[in-house]
């Protein structure tokens, strides 16, 4: 046991973290290789990033959503753009994502990183399915949404009053059978 560590034991009384680093290195307190100086964070990170003449692309693993994913000096795992945008940029305000302009998920260029709201974002992004569906004159059995014949749920979207009421007499039957 780690004196300090309180996440979850996984083997030798150890989290998975200092797990890995004894199964690696021997220790659990060796972050390193032996012999070789240890990488700032930055380094560690910049040393993750091919930079080309367009986008500078991370080579780490990707995670959700084919962005990049870093784990930090201080155990904290952030998105890879993010974290090269702070570096260079500054602080990202709370409340606020950062918009790829040119729709790579894996480039940490913060010249192609634009801050906005989570609401703009969504708009602007290509092949968006609420951009989509917001679009659509009919639902997917040839409904068309009308003000009377659409529903607005109380959770945000919209639903086809004739569908529903399909639905509720199907429900029925099967309840009653």
């Amino acid at each position: 046991m780690v004196e300090g560590c309180s996440k979850t034991t996984v083997g030798h009384s150890l989290c998975k973290t200092h797990y890995m680093r004894f199964y690696r290195y021997g220790s659990p307190l060796i972050v390193h290789r032996p012999g070789k100086p240890a990488m700032d964070e930055a380094e560690r990170f910049w040393s993750k990033v091919q930079k080309t003449s367009t986008c500078w692309l991370w080579l780490g693993t990707p995670v959700h959503f084919g962005y990049g994913g870093f784990n930090r000096s201080n155990g904290k795992h952030v998105l890879a753009h993010r974290f090269a945008y702070e570096l260079l940029k500054g602080s990202i305000p709370d409340g606020i994502v950062l918009h790829h302009n040119c729709q790579n998920p894996l480039c940490v260029n913060p010249q192609h990183l634009q801050p906005m709201t989570q609401r703009i974002h969504t708009f602007r992004t290509p092949n968006n399915t609420f951009v989509k569906n917001r679009n659509k004159t009919h639902c997917d059995r040839g409904h068309e949404f009308t003000p009377q014949n659409t529903y607005h749920p109380p959770t945000g979207g919209r639903r086809c009053h004739a569908c529903v009421r399909i639905r509720y007499k199907r429900n029925q039957l099967l309840k009653n059978s």
